[in-house]
Protein backbone atom coordinates (compact mmCIF):
# COMPACT_ATOMS: atom_id res chain seq x y z
CA UNK A 1 0.00 0.00 0.00
CA UNK A 2 1.16 3.59 -0.80
CA UNK A 3 0.84 6.05 0.94
CA UNK A 4 1.22 9.99 0.28
CA UNK A 5 2.01 9.17 -3.26
CA UNK A 6 5.20 7.60 -2.56
CA UNK A 7 6.17 3.67 -2.63
CA UNK A 8 9.03 1.93 -0.47
CA UNK A 9 12.47 2.58 -1.82
CA UNK A 10 13.83 0.79 -4.59
CA UNK A 11 9.88 -0.54 -5.46
CA UNK A 12 9.15 2.33 -7.68
CA UNK A 13 5.48 3.59 -7.63
CA UNK A 14 3.74 5.00 -10.71
CA UNK A 15 1.67 7.72 -10.15
CA UNK A 16 -1.64 7.82 -12.49
CA UNK A 17 0.01 8.75 -15.95
CA UNK A 18 -1.49 11.67 -17.95
CA UNK A 19 -1.64 11.28 -21.88
CA UNK A 20 -3.39 13.92 -23.58
CA UNK A 21 -4.62 14.62 -27.31
CA UNK A 22 -5.24 17.87 -28.80
CA UNK A 23 -7.01 17.55 -32.46
CA UNK A 24 -7.81 20.70 -33.86
CA UNK A 25 -9.86 20.04 -37.27
CA UNK A 26 -10.65 23.22 -39.26
CA UNK A 27 -13.48 23.25 -41.64
CA UNK A 28 -13.09 26.45 -44.85
CA UNK A 29 -14.04 29.06 -42.78
CA UNK A 30 -11.57 31.99 -43.48
CA UNK A 31 -11.58 32.94 -39.69
CA UNK A 32 -10.21 29.17 -38.64
CA UNK A 33 -7.84 29.33 -41.88
CA UNK A 34 -6.03 32.01 -40.79
CA UNK A 35 -5.57 30.98 -37.37
CA UNK A 36 -4.27 27.96 -38.77
CA UNK A 37 -2.12 29.76 -40.66
CA UNK A 38 -0.89 31.76 -38.01
CA UNK A 39 0.26 28.80 -35.82
CA UNK A 40 1.93 27.24 -38.86
CA UNK A 41 3.97 30.24 -38.77
CA UNK A 42 5.11 30.34 -35.15
CA UNK A 43 6.02 26.98 -35.31
CA UNK A 44 8.26 27.92 -38.23
CA UNK A 45 9.25 31.09 -36.38
CA UNK A 46 13.41 31.44 -35.80
CA UNK A 47 13.20 33.99 -33.07
CA UNK A 48 10.83 34.21 -30.35
CA UNK A 49 11.69 36.96 -27.67
CA UNK A 50 10.76 35.54 -24.46
CA UNK A 51 11.70 36.96 -20.77
CA UNK A 52 13.09 33.83 -19.08
CA UNK A 53 15.82 35.45 -17.72
CA UNK A 54 13.75 38.55 -16.37
CA UNK A 55 15.08 40.45 -19.79
CA UNK A 56 13.63 40.21 -23.53
CA UNK A 57 16.01 37.87 -25.29
CA UNK A 58 15.67 34.92 -28.25
CA UNK A 59 14.49 31.97 -26.83
CA UNK A 60 17.09 29.81 -28.62
CA UNK A 61 19.77 31.09 -26.48
CA UNK A 62 18.05 29.65 -23.40
CA UNK A 63 20.16 26.34 -22.84
CA UNK A 64 16.95 24.60 -21.23
CA UNK A 65 13.31 23.97 -23.30
CA UNK A 66 11.67 26.30 -23.20
CA UNK A 67 7.75 26.00 -23.94
CA UNK A 68 6.14 29.43 -25.40
CA UNK A 69 2.04 29.36 -25.94
CA UNK A 70 1.07 32.01 -28.20
CA UNK A 71 -2.14 33.71 -28.62
CA UNK A 72 -3.31 31.52 -31.42
CA UNK A 73 -2.72 28.45 -29.38
CA UNK A 74 -4.82 30.02 -26.63
CA UNK A 75 -7.99 31.16 -29.33
CA UNK A 76 -7.93 27.50 -31.12
CA UNK A 77 -7.82 25.36 -27.34
CA UNK A 78 -11.21 26.61 -26.66
CA UNK A 79 -10.53 27.20 -23.04
CA UNK A 80 -12.40 30.48 -21.42
CA UNK A 81 -9.74 30.52 -18.42
CA UNK A 82 -5.89 30.08 -18.03
CA UNK A 83 -6.17 27.26 -16.22
CA UNK A 84 -7.79 25.55 -18.98
CA UNK A 85 -4.93 26.18 -21.25
CA UNK A 86 -2.69 24.88 -19.02
CA UNK A 87 -4.39 21.47 -18.67
CA UNK A 88 -3.49 21.27 -22.22
CA UNK A 89 0.00 20.81 -21.65
CA UNK A 90 2.57 18.35 -20.79
CA UNK A 91 3.81 17.71 -17.31
CA UNK A 92 1.10 19.78 -16.09
CA UNK A 93 -2.37 19.34 -14.14
CA UNK A 94 -4.58 20.85 -13.11
CA UNK A 95 -7.15 19.98 -10.14
CA UNK A 96 -10.49 21.84 -9.33
CA UNK A 97 -11.36 21.31 -5.66
CA UNK A 98 -14.00 23.93 -5.23
CA UNK A 99 -15.39 24.33 -8.87
CA UNK A 100 -13.85 27.79 -8.65
CA UNK A 101 -11.48 28.94 -11.64
CA UNK A 102 -8.50 29.04 -9.34
CA UNK A 103 -7.13 25.95 -9.80
CA UNK A 104 -3.81 23.97 -8.82
CA UNK A 105 -1.04 24.02 -10.98
CA UNK A 106 1.08 21.19 -10.58
CA UNK A 107 4.31 20.99 -12.31
CA UNK A 108 5.79 17.52 -12.04
CA UNK A 109 3.52 15.41 -10.24
CA UNK A 110 4.11 16.63 -6.87
CA UNK A 111 0.09 16.08 -5.58
CA UNK A 112 -1.36 18.16 -3.16
CA UNK A 113 1.50 20.04 -2.64
CA UNK A 114 1.36 21.10 -6.66
CA UNK A 115 0.96 24.46 -6.69
CA UNK A 116 3.45 25.17 -3.50
CA UNK A 117 6.50 23.49 -5.92
CA UNK A 118 5.22 25.63 -9.08
CA UNK A 119 6.26 29.01 -9.23
CA UNK A 120 3.46 31.21 -11.05
CA UNK A 121 4.43 34.84 -12.58
CA UNK A 122 2.78 37.58 -13.88
CA UNK A 123 4.74 39.55 -16.28
CA UNK A 124 7.64 37.97 -14.21
CA UNK A 125 6.12 38.79 -10.76
CA UNK A 126 5.43 36.29 -8.21
CA UNK A 127 1.67 35.91 -7.80
CA UNK A 128 2.00 32.41 -6.32
CA UNK A 129 0.21 32.86 -2.58
CA UNK A 130 2.32 32.46 1.04
CA UNK A 131 -1.03 30.83 1.75
CA UNK A 132 -2.67 26.89 0.66
CA UNK A 133 -4.12 28.29 -2.40
CA UNK A 134 -3.69 28.53 -5.68
CA UNK A 135 -2.54 31.89 -7.42
CA UNK A 136 -5.44 34.10 -8.60
CA UNK A 137 -4.90 33.35 -12.07
CA UNK A 138 -8.84 33.84 -12.89
CA UNK A 139 -8.27 37.47 -12.53
CA UNK A 140 -6.07 37.86 -15.61
CA UNK A 141 -8.32 37.61 -18.77
CA UNK A 142 -7.42 35.75 -21.43
CA UNK A 143 -8.15 38.55 -23.86
CA UNK A 144 -4.94 40.67 -22.05
CA UNK A 145 -2.32 37.48 -22.62
CA UNK A 146 0.39 37.80 -25.08
CA UNK A 147 1.57 34.55 -24.35
CA UNK A 148 2.35 31.92 -21.21
CA UNK A 149 6.01 30.43 -20.93
CA UNK A 150 6.65 27.29 -19.09
CA UNK A 151 10.01 26.26 -17.49
CA UNK A 152 9.61 22.85 -16.04
CA UNK A 153 12.19 22.26 -13.08
CA UNK A 154 13.97 25.55 -13.50
CA UNK A 155 13.82 29.40 -11.87
CA UNK A 156 14.91 28.82 -8.87
CA UNK A 157 17.97 30.57 -9.11
CA UNK A 158 16.24 33.80 -10.84
CA UNK A 159 12.72 33.44 -8.67
CA UNK A 160 14.14 31.76 -5.50
CA UNK A 161 11.23 29.27 -3.71
CA UNK A 162 8.30 27.14 -4.94
CA UNK A 163 9.69 26.52 -8.65
CA UNK A 164 11.54 23.18 -8.18
CA UNK A 165 8.84 21.70 -10.56
CA UNK A 166 8.92 25.11 -12.02
CA UNK A 167 7.81 28.13 -13.67
CA UNK A 168 4.67 29.71 -15.47
CA UNK A 169 5.44 33.25 -15.94
CA UNK A 170 2.14 34.41 -17.57
CA UNK A 171 2.98 37.90 -20.04
CA UNK A 172 0.24 40.56 -20.78
CA UNK A 173 0.30 42.39 -24.01
CA UNK A 174 0.75 46.15 -23.07
CA UNK A 175 0.73 49.20 -25.82
CA UNK A 176 3.02 49.77 -28.17
CA UNK A 177 3.44 53.27 -30.67
CA UNK A 178 1.21 53.65 -32.85
CA UNK A 179 -1.22 51.52 -31.55
CA UNK A 180 -5.05 51.60 -32.59
CA UNK A 181 -6.99 48.46 -32.09
CA UNK A 182 -10.24 46.97 -30.24
CA UNK A 183 -11.88 43.98 -29.89
CA UNK A 184 -14.82 42.16 -28.35
CA UNK A 185 -15.12 38.95 -26.95
CA UNK A 186 -18.34 36.39 -26.28
CA UNK A 187 -18.89 33.09 -24.87
CA UNK A 188 -21.61 30.23 -24.08
CA UNK A 189 -21.81 27.25 -22.70
CA UNK A 190 -23.81 24.54 -20.94
CA UNK A 191 -24.99 24.65 -17.45
CA UNK A 192 -25.58 28.79 -17.91
CA UNK A 193 -22.59 29.61 -18.27
CA UNK A 194 -21.93 32.90 -20.06
CA UNK A 195 -18.81 35.08 -20.69
CA UNK A 196 -17.71 38.43 -21.86
CA UNK A 197 -14.62 40.68 -22.31
CA UNK A 198 -13.70 43.82 -24.50
CA UNK A 199 -10.77 45.47 -24.91
CA UNK A 200 -8.56 47.96 -26.36
CA UNK A 201 -5.09 49.62 -26.97
CA UNK A 202 -4.39 53.07 -28.23
CA UNK A 203 -0.55 54.75 -28.65
CA UNK A 204 1.28 57.51 -30.18
CA UNK A 205 5.27 58.35 -30.20
CA UNK A 206 5.53 58.86 -26.57
CA UNK A 207 2.39 57.68 -24.87
CA UNK A 208 0.19 54.12 -24.59
CA UNK A 209 -2.64 53.00 -23.08
CA UNK A 210 -4.57 49.31 -23.04
CA UNK A 211 -7.40 47.94 -20.88
CA UNK A 212 -9.33 44.83 -20.45
CA UNK A 213 -12.30 44.07 -18.64
CA UNK A 214 -14.16 40.42 -18.57
CA UNK A 215 -17.27 38.79 -16.40
CA UNK A 216 -17.57 35.16 -16.23
CA UNK A 217 -20.80 33.54 -14.87
CA UNK A 218 -21.44 30.00 -14.43
CA UNK A 219 -24.06 27.45 -12.66
CA UNK A 220 -21.59 24.78 -13.07
CA UNK A 221 -21.86 21.45 -12.82
CA UNK A 222 -22.74 21.20 -9.10
CA UNK A 223 -26.04 22.48 -7.51
CA UNK A 224 -24.58 25.19 -5.14
CA UNK A 225 -21.60 26.12 -7.15
CA UNK A 226 -22.69 29.28 -8.79
CA UNK A 227 -19.80 31.22 -9.98
CA UNK A 228 -19.26 34.86 -10.85
CA UNK A 229 -15.75 36.43 -11.58
CA UNK A 230 -15.26 39.96 -12.93
CA UNK A 231 -11.85 41.25 -14.10
CA UNK A 232 -9.95 44.65 -14.86
CA UNK A 233 -6.68 44.67 -16.27
CA UNK A 234 -4.50 47.44 -18.29
CA UNK A 235 -1.04 49.49 -18.38
CA UNK A 236 0.18 53.20 -19.29
CA UNK A 237 3.23 53.39 -20.82
CA UNK A 238 5.71 56.07 -21.16
CA UNK A 239 7.97 55.17 -24.41
CA UNK A 240 11.04 57.35 -23.46
CA UNK A 241 14.64 57.26 -25.35
CA UNK A 242 16.43 54.63 -23.19
CA UNK A 243 12.95 52.42 -22.77
CA UNK A 244 9.66 52.19 -21.38
CA UNK A 245 8.45 53.01 -18.30
CA UNK A 246 4.76 51.14 -17.25
CA UNK A 247 2.22 50.84 -14.90
CA UNK A 248 0.45 47.93 -14.79
CA UNK A 249 -2.86 47.03 -12.83
CA UNK A 250 -5.10 44.72 -11.94
CA UNK A 251 -8.25 43.48 -10.16
CA UNK A 252 -10.70 40.80 -10.17
CA UNK A 253 -13.79 40.41 -8.01
CA UNK A 254 -15.26 36.60 -7.73
CA UNK A 255 -18.26 35.28 -5.77
CA UNK A 256 -18.97 31.24 -5.53
CA UNK A 257 -21.09 29.26 -4.24
CA UNK A 258 -19.67 25.66 -2.39
CA UNK A 259 -21.46 22.63 -2.90
CA UNK A 260 -19.32 20.42 -0.04
CA UNK A 261 -18.01 16.85 -0.39
CA UNK A 262 -20.25 13.78 -1.81
CA UNK A 263 -20.25 10.26 -0.24
CA UNK A 264 -19.60 7.61 -2.99
CA UNK A 265 -23.47 6.61 -2.07
CA UNK A 266 -24.80 10.37 -2.90
CA UNK A 267 -22.58 10.01 -6.31
CA UNK A 268 -24.78 7.36 -7.25
CA UNK A 269 -27.79 8.57 -6.55
CA UNK A 270 -27.54 11.99 -7.55
CA UNK A 271 -24.17 13.40 -8.82
CA UNK A 272 -24.88 17.16 -9.00
CA UNK A 273 -26.36 17.31 -5.49
CA UNK A 274 -25.18 19.56 -2.92
CA UNK A 275 -24.50 18.26 0.71
CA UNK A 276 -24.06 22.43 1.97
CA UNK A 277 -26.54 24.52 0.28
CA UNK A 278 -25.31 27.65 2.46
CA UNK A 279 -22.07 27.56 1.95
CA UNK A 280 -20.45 30.38 0.10
CA UNK A 281 -16.69 32.18 -0.13
CA UNK A 282 -15.48 35.56 -1.96
CA UNK A 283 -12.33 36.98 -3.35
CA UNK A 284 -11.14 39.98 -4.48
CA UNK A 285 -7.87 40.41 -5.45
CA UNK A 286 -5.99 43.95 -6.67
CA UNK A 287 -1.98 44.17 -8.27
CA UNK A 288 0.04 47.22 -9.20
CA UNK A 289 3.48 47.12 -10.61
CA UNK A 290 5.42 50.27 -11.81
CA UNK A 291 8.47 49.15 -13.66
CA UNK A 292 11.32 49.93 -16.04
CA UNK A 293 14.30 48.85 -18.67
CA UNK A 294 16.71 51.22 -19.27
CA UNK A 295 19.51 50.79 -22.15
CA UNK A 296 22.46 52.46 -21.57
CA UNK A 297 25.94 52.23 -22.95
CA UNK A 298 27.05 48.87 -20.87
CA UNK A 299 23.89 47.02 -20.70
CA UNK A 300 20.45 47.39 -19.47
CA UNK A 301 19.18 48.30 -16.24
CA UNK A 302 15.48 46.95 -14.93
CA UNK A 303 13.45 47.80 -11.59
CA UNK A 304 10.08 46.78 -10.74
CA UNK A 305 8.33 47.92 -7.39
CA UNK A 306 5.10 45.84 -6.72
CA UNK A 307 2.39 45.99 -4.21
CA UNK A 308 -0.55 43.18 -4.29
CA UNK A 309 -3.72 42.46 -1.71
CA UNK A 310 -5.96 39.13 -1.74
CA UNK A 311 -8.63 39.37 0.41
CA UNK A 312 -10.92 36.21 1.15
CA UNK A 313 -14.11 35.37 2.99
CA UNK A 314 -15.96 31.98 2.94
CA UNK A 315 -18.40 31.19 4.90
CA UNK A 316 -19.75 27.12 5.89
CA UNK A 317 -23.07 26.58 8.07
CA UNK A 318 -21.15 23.11 8.95
CA UNK A 319 -21.12 22.70 12.81
CA UNK A 320 -23.59 25.37 13.39
CA UNK A 321 -21.98 28.09 10.78
CA UNK A 322 -18.94 29.94 10.56
CA UNK A 323 -16.82 32.12 8.88
CA UNK A 324 -13.18 31.78 7.88
CA UNK A 325 -11.41 35.01 6.51
CA UNK A 326 -7.81 35.98 6.05
CA UNK A 327 -6.30 39.13 4.13
CA UNK A 328 -2.88 39.10 2.94
CA UNK A 329 -0.26 42.20 1.56
CA UNK A 330 2.94 41.60 -0.30
CA UNK A 331 5.11 44.35 -1.12
CA UNK A 332 7.51 43.92 -3.79
CA UNK A 333 11.19 45.62 -5.00
CA UNK A 334 13.25 43.85 -7.77
CA UNK A 335 16.29 46.01 -9.20
CA UNK A 336 18.64 44.08 -12.31
CA UNK A 337 21.13 44.97 -14.30
CA UNK A 338 22.04 42.51 -17.80
CA UNK A 339 26.18 43.63 -19.16
CA UNK A 340 26.92 41.54 -22.67
CA UNK A 341 30.46 41.30 -23.03
CA UNK A 342 33.01 39.36 -24.82
CA UNK A 343 35.66 36.58 -23.48
CA UNK A 344 37.99 35.69 -26.18
CA UNK A 345 35.88 34.72 -29.09
CA UNK A 346 32.68 33.62 -26.47
CA UNK A 347 29.78 36.47 -26.29
CA UNK A 348 28.50 36.23 -22.34
CA UNK A 349 25.31 37.59 -21.17
CA UNK A 350 25.80 38.47 -17.18
CA UNK A 351 22.45 39.50 -15.29
CA UNK A 352 22.93 40.15 -11.62
CA UNK A 353 19.80 41.21 -9.48
CA UNK A 354 18.12 41.75 -6.28
CA UNK A 355 14.84 40.67 -4.59
CA UNK A 356 13.16 42.01 -2.10
CA UNK A 357 9.56 41.44 -0.72
CA UNK A 358 7.40 41.58 2.99
CA UNK A 359 4.61 39.09 2.76
CA UNK A 360 1.70 40.13 5.40
CA UNK A 361 -0.80 37.89 6.06
CA UNK A 362 -3.72 37.72 8.49
CA UNK A 363 -6.53 35.14 9.39
CA UNK A 364 -9.79 35.17 11.73
CA UNK A 365 -11.72 32.13 11.76
CA UNK A 366 -14.71 32.32 14.27
CA UNK A 367 -14.81 28.28 14.22
CA UNK A 368 -12.23 28.16 16.90
CA UNK A 369 -12.86 31.79 17.51
CA UNK A 370 -8.79 32.37 16.67
CA UNK A 371 -6.83 35.48 14.77
CA UNK A 372 -3.31 34.24 13.28
CA UNK A 373 -0.47 36.96 11.90
CA UNK A 374 2.41 35.87 9.80
CA UNK A 375 4.82 37.79 8.41
CA UNK A 376 7.27 36.63 5.91
CA UNK A 377 10.54 39.09 4.57
CA UNK A 378 12.52 37.72 1.79
CA UNK A 379 15.83 39.27 0.54
CA UNK A 380 18.28 37.70 -2.09
CA UNK A 381 20.84 38.40 -4.48
CA UNK A 382 21.63 36.50 -7.90
CA UNK A 383 23.58 36.51 -10.80
CA UNK A 384 23.51 34.22 -13.94
CA UNK A 385 25.84 33.94 -17.07
CA UNK A 386 25.32 33.04 -20.30
CA UNK A 387 28.14 31.74 -22.29
CA UNK A 388 27.72 31.39 -26.34
CA UNK A 389 31.04 28.20 -26.82
CA UNK A 390 32.19 27.42 -29.77
CA UNK A 391 30.39 24.60 -31.92
CA UNK A 392 26.81 26.86 -31.16
CA UNK A 393 27.12 25.21 -27.73
CA UNK A 394 24.91 27.60 -25.03
CA UNK A 395 26.01 26.87 -21.32
CA UNK A 396 24.19 29.02 -18.27
CA UNK A 397 25.54 28.87 -14.64
CA UNK A 398 24.34 30.77 -11.62
CA UNK A 399 23.53 31.31 -8.27
CA UNK A 400 20.71 32.74 -5.89
CA UNK A 401 21.29 33.38 -1.77
CA UNK A 402 18.28 34.31 0.02
CA UNK A 403 17.63 34.97 3.45
CA UNK A 404 13.95 34.19 4.74
CA UNK A 405 12.13 36.07 8.11
CA UNK A 406 9.65 34.29 9.80
CA UNK A 407 7.82 35.21 12.46
CA UNK A 408 4.54 33.70 13.29
CA UNK A 409 1.78 34.39 16.22
CA UNK A 410 -1.25 32.43 16.60
CA UNK A 411 -3.83 33.51 18.71
CA UNK A 412 -5.57 31.67 21.80
CA UNK A 413 -8.50 29.23 20.91
CA UNK A 414 -10.41 27.45 22.93
CA UNK A 415 -8.11 24.40 23.20
CA UNK A 416 -4.84 26.13 24.22
CA UNK A 417 -3.58 29.79 24.73
CA UNK A 418 -1.68 30.14 21.31
CA UNK A 419 2.23 30.57 20.46
CA UNK A 420 4.50 32.74 19.26
CA UNK A 421 7.69 31.34 16.63
CA UNK A 422 10.21 33.31 14.73
CA UNK A 423 13.05 31.52 12.73
CA UNK A 424 16.01 32.71 10.41
CA UNK A 425 16.96 30.69 7.05
CA UNK A 426 19.74 31.33 4.93
CA UNK A 427 18.93 29.25 1.74
CA UNK A 428 20.50 28.75 -1.66
CA UNK A 429 20.14 28.01 -5.02
CA UNK A 430 22.32 27.32 -8.29
CA UNK A 431 22.09 25.98 -11.80
CA UNK A 432 24.65 24.70 -14.21
CA UNK A 433 22.67 24.24 -17.65
CA UNK A 434 24.00 23.25 -21.65
CA UNK A 435 22.42 23.25 -24.98
CA UNK A 436 23.92 21.60 -28.30
CA UNK A 437 22.34 21.92 -31.36
CA UNK A 438 23.38 18.51 -33.20
CA UNK A 439 21.41 19.86 -36.54
CA UNK A 440 18.84 22.06 -37.86
CA UNK A 441 16.00 22.05 -35.62
CA UNK A 442 17.75 19.36 -33.19
CA UNK A 443 19.24 20.09 -30.15
CA UNK A 444 20.07 18.22 -26.76
CA UNK A 445 20.20 19.71 -23.11
CA UNK A 446 20.86 19.16 -19.71
CA UNK A 447 20.62 20.50 -16.43
CA UNK A 448 22.03 20.13 -12.71
CA UNK A 449 20.53 22.30 -10.25
CA UNK A 450 19.33 22.96 -6.34
CA UNK A 451 16.30 24.66 -5.70
CA UNK A 452 14.02 25.03 -2.05
CA UNK A 453 10.86 25.93 -1.37
CA UNK A 454 9.98 27.87 2.50
CA UNK A 455 6.51 26.45 4.13
CA UNK A 456 3.51 28.32 3.47
CA UNK A 457 1.68 29.88 6.71
CA UNK A 458 -1.09 27.27 6.89
CA UNK A 459 1.42 24.72 6.77
CA UNK A 460 3.10 25.82 10.02
CA UNK A 461 -0.20 26.53 11.43
CA UNK A 462 -0.84 22.59 11.07
CA UNK A 463 2.47 21.61 12.57
CA UNK A 464 4.20 20.57 15.95
CA UNK A 465 6.72 24.11 15.25
CA UNK A 466 8.07 25.75 12.37
CA UNK A 467 8.77 23.42 9.60
CA UNK A 468 12.44 23.53 7.91
CA UNK A 469 12.61 25.27 4.54
CA UNK A 470 12.13 21.99 1.68
CA UNK A 471 15.14 21.25 -0.34
CA UNK A 472 16.17 19.63 -3.40
CA UNK A 473 18.99 18.50 -5.80
CA UNK A 474 17.11 18.63 -9.42
CA UNK A 475 18.64 16.99 -12.62
CA UNK A 476 17.34 16.57 -16.14
CA UNK A 477 18.62 15.80 -20.19
CA UNK A 478 16.35 15.78 -23.02
CA UNK A 479 16.15 16.99 -26.68
CA UNK A 480 14.07 18.78 -28.72
CA UNK A 481 13.38 19.31 -32.21
CA UNK A 482 11.50 21.58 -34.62
CA UNK A 483 10.86 22.29 -38.41
CA UNK A 484 8.13 23.84 -40.53
CA UNK A 485 5.44 21.97 -39.38
CA UNK A 486 6.38 19.64 -36.77
CA UNK A 487 8.06 19.73 -32.81
CA UNK A 488 8.76 16.82 -30.39
CA UNK A 489 10.27 17.45 -27.12
CA UNK A 490 11.55 14.15 -24.78
CA UNK A 491 13.01 15.01 -21.06
CA UNK A 492 14.02 12.67 -18.47
CA UNK A 493 14.38 14.23 -14.89
CA UNK A 494 14.71 13.58 -11.44
CA UNK A 495 14.75 15.55 -8.00
CA UNK A 496 15.92 14.64 -4.69
CA UNK A 497 14.08 15.78 -1.48
CA UNK A 498 15.13 16.40 1.57
CA UNK A 499 12.51 17.76 4.07
CA UNK A 500 9.87 17.85 1.66
CA UNK A 501 6.56 19.28 3.64
CA UNK A 502 3.50 16.84 3.56
CA UNK A 503 0.43 16.98 5.43
CA UNK A 504 -0.43 13.58 7.36
CA UNK A 505 -4.31 12.61 7.31
CA UNK A 506 -4.29 9.31 8.06
CA UNK A 507 -5.04 8.42 11.29
CA UNK A 508 -2.73 5.36 11.21
CA UNK A 509 0.46 7.45 10.52
CA UNK A 510 1.04 10.04 13.47
CA UNK A 511 1.18 13.16 13.80
CA UNK A 512 -2.18 12.73 11.98
CA UNK A 513 -4.12 15.91 10.69
CA UNK A 514 -0.17 18.06 10.95
CA UNK A 515 2.17 19.23 8.26
CA UNK A 516 5.32 17.48 8.34
CA UNK A 517 9.15 17.41 7.16
CA UNK A 518 9.73 13.61 5.42
CA UNK A 519 12.35 11.86 5.22
CA UNK A 520 14.60 12.00 1.92
CA UNK A 521 12.03 11.39 -0.83
CA UNK A 522 12.73 10.96 -4.85
CA UNK A 523 11.14 12.50 -7.41
CA UNK A 524 11.37 11.29 -11.06
CA UNK A 525 9.65 11.32 -14.88
CA UNK A 526 9.85 11.03 -18.41
CA UNK A 527 7.86 13.46 -20.40
CA UNK A 528 7.03 13.70 -24.22
CA UNK A 529 5.40 16.38 -26.18
CA UNK A 530 4.91 17.06 -29.41
CA UNK A 531 2.29 18.89 -32.30
CA UNK A 532 2.45 18.45 -35.89
CA UNK A 533 0.17 21.04 -38.50
CA UNK A 534 -1.24 19.30 -41.96
CA UNK A 535 -1.54 21.88 -44.75
CA UNK A 536 -3.28 25.26 -43.47
CA UNK A 537 -6.09 24.13 -41.89
CA UNK A 538 -5.16 21.11 -39.51
CA UNK A 539 -3.32 20.17 -36.57
CA UNK A 540 -2.99 17.64 -33.92
CA UNK A 541 -0.73 17.92 -30.69
CA UNK A 542 -0.01 15.14 -28.15
CA UNK A 543 2.01 14.37 -24.87
CA UNK A 544 2.81 11.79 -22.06
CA UNK A 545 3.73 12.42 -19.10
CA UNK A 546 5.16 9.47 -16.53
CA UNK A 547 5.95 10.27 -12.95
CA UNK A 548 6.71 8.60 -9.53
CA UNK A 549 7.80 8.74 -6.56
CA UNK A 550 9.58 7.01 -3.38
CA UNK A 551 11.01 7.25 0.08
CA UNK A 552 14.88 7.45 -0.24
CA UNK A 553 15.66 6.42 3.44
CA UNK A 554 14.11 7.02 6.60
CA UNK A 555 12.07 5.55 10.28
CA UNK A 556 9.10 6.67 7.67
CA UNK A 557 9.51 4.43 5.25
CA UNK A 558 9.98 1.66 7.93
CA UNK A 559 6.92 2.22 9.14
CA UNK A 560 5.19 2.39 5.55
CA UNK A 561 5.82 -0.50 4.62
CA UNK A 562 4.28 -2.07 7.76
CA UNK A 563 0.97 -1.02 6.76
Amino acid sequence: MAYGGYAPKGTGFMQPFRLTILAIVASGLAPVDAIAQERVAALSAPDVVVTANRFAQDSKRLPVGLQVITPEDIRASGAQTLPEVLALQAGVTVRDAFGSPNRQIDLRGFGATGDQNTLILLNGQRISENELVPADLAAISLGSVERIEIQRGSGAVLYGSGATGGTINVITRGPAAGDRSADVRATAGNYGTFGAGAGFSVGSDQLGASFQISRLDSDNYRRNNDLRQENVNGELAWFGDRGPVTLKFSAGDQDLRLPGPRTEQQLQTDRRGTSEPDNYASLQSSRVVLGTTQSFGFGDFSIDVGHRERRSRAYYANFGGGFNSSNGRVNSISPRLRFPFSFGAMNNTLIVGADWDSWDYNSDNTFSNSQNRYELENAAGYLQNTLELPWRTVATFGGRWQRVRTDFQRGPTAFDSGTEQNDRDNLKAGELALRQPLTVGLALYGRIGTSFRVPAAEENLFAPGLLKPQTSRDREVGFDWTDSNRRLRVSFYQSKLDNEILYLSSILIPPAGQNINLPPTRRQGVELDGAMSFGQAWSISANYTYAEAEFREGAFNALHRSL
